[in-house]
């Protein structure tokens, strides 16, 4: 394991503690060297979306002295935590539990419904499957088919 997956599971095992106490996920965490500083992006959401500024100042504080403190990454570092954003890749369970009642765009792996993308509203998710209602009506598509899905924002 490199310096940088090191450092991205010492990160997480404090981060993960300080986002269950204020009931938010950690959607994803990037660690990117630049020059002597490291710049470290922290994605929270809420179980159902919708992560509001203050939320994410409150990891971003309480994080910050945990970088500082008990990881010594001193001065160079940089620490970023903010909301995924509408336009999120859609990969997991949890993403497409945020998104219930909107539409969404899948890009599939296999054909469903005779194509490899399909539009409409998500209307539910269960632990390995999505139902989304389409043009042709109620599909249930496995996660494992999914390449990737995004918010329809219009």
């Amino acid at each position: 394991m490199g310096r940088i997956e090191e450092l991205k599971v010492d990160v997480l095992k404090y981060a993960q503690p300080i986002c269950d106490a204020l009931g938010l996920d950690i959607v994803e965490l990037g660690i990117h060297p630049y020059n002597e500083t490291l710049n470290v992006q922290l994605f929270v959401d809420r179980p159902l979306g919708g992560i509001e500024i203050d939320e994410c100042t409150k990891v971003n504080h309480r994080l910050d002295v945990v970088l500082y403190e008990e990881l010594k990454l001193g001065n160079n570092y940089t620490l970023e935590v903010s909301s995924p954003g509408l336009d999120r890749p859609l990969k997991t369970f949890p993403d497409f539990r945020r998104v219930i009642g909107r539409d969404i765009h899948l890009f599939l792996r296999e054909r469903v419904q005779e194509k490899m993308e399909l539009e409409g509203e998500l209307k539910g998710v269960r632990e390995a499957e999505v139902i989304i209602e389409t043009k042709k009506g109620e599909c249930i598509i496995p996660i494992a088919l999914i390449e990737r899905g995004k918010q329809v924002i219009s």
